[in-house]
């Protein structure tokens, strides 16, 4: 993400967006994005990932524990979409008079 700032009106774009070079050639002023401040709750979070991932990343093959939940999720909801039927629960119309 690129941040422009031209007075007192602020942008945030994409890295790839074509409009770009029409900001710079007009007046904006690329600046650096903001950065949050983190609480502890932030702070914590971190850190527990980046034990987990320390702790799951062993042998030759290193993967981080967020890769790991994150293609289980995706398999688990592969999964669950492929065993799943639609049910009719009465909410939604498909047609006539109802």
């Amino acid at each position: 993400m690129r941040r422009f700032v031209k007075g007192n009106l602020e942008t945030v774009v994409d890295d790839n967006d074509r409009r770009i070079p029409a900001y710079l050639s007009s007046g904006w002023k690329e600046q650096k994005p903001l950065e949050k401040p983190q609480d502890e709750a932030g702070r914590k979070m971190h850190k527990a990932i980046a034990d987990a991932n320390a702790s799951e990343a062993e042998g030759t093959r290193k993967r981080t524990a967020a890769d790991k939940k994150v293609n289980d999720a995706i398999k688990a909801n592969t999964v669950a979409d492929a065993e799943s039927e639609a049910i009719d629960d009465g909410l939604i119309k498909t047609g006539g008079n109802a």
